[in-house]
C-alpha cells in the first residue's frame, strides 16, 4: 500500500470508505500483494469529525493555520513561564476556534456537504486537544 492509497481513502467521503478500502484490498490481493491487502484492511473509517478536520487541513483554511500558530505561541509562552503571553494567547482561543468552525462549515457547504453538529463538536474537541498538546 502506498501513502497515496491511504491519502485517497481518507480524502474521500467516509460513507464510501469501507467499500473503496475493500475494493483496493481485493485488487492488491489479486495482484499477489498480500501485505498491502492486509495493510489496507487494517485502515479504519474516520469519524465524521476526523474527516472534517482532514478536509480543513487539505483546504488550507487560513483560520486553521492561525489556530496552529496560536498553539505554537501558547506552548512557547508556557515553556518560558511567560504568563502574560499565555493569558494573551488564551484570550484569542474562543474567537479563533469559532472562526475555524465557521470557515470549515462554509468550506464544507461549498463542496456540497452540510456539517453536522456532532461532527463540528468533534472538531472543536480536536482543536482544543491540539492546542493543549
Amino acid at each position: 500500500m502506498t501513502p497515496d492509497t491511504a491519502d485517497e481513502l481518507y480524502a474521500a467521503d467516509p460513507a464510501a470508505f469501507v467499500a473503496r478500502r475493500d475494493e483496493l484490498a481485493k485488487a492488491a490481493r489479486a495482484a499477489g500483494d498480500r501485505e498491502a491487502a492486509a495493510a489496507l484492511k487494517a485502515l479504519r473509517r474516520p469519524t465524521v469529525g476526523a474527516w472534517y478536520t482532514n478536509v480543513a487541513a487539505r483546504a488550507g483554511l487560513v483560520s486553521l493555520r492561525e489556530w496552529l500558530r496560536l498553539g505554537e505561541r501558547l506552548r512557547a509562552a508556557q515553556s518560558t513561564g511567560d504568563f502574560a503571553a499565555v493569558r494573551a494567547a488564551g484570550s484569542e482561543r474562543s474567537t479563533l476556534e469559532a472562526r475555524v468552525l465557521r470557515d470549515l462549515t462554509a468550506h464544507l457547504a461549498s463542496v456540497g456537504v452540510t456539517a453536522s453538529a456532532a461532527g463540528l463538536e468533534e472538531v472543536r474537541s480536536t482543536l482544543r486537544a491540539a492546542l493543549a498538546d
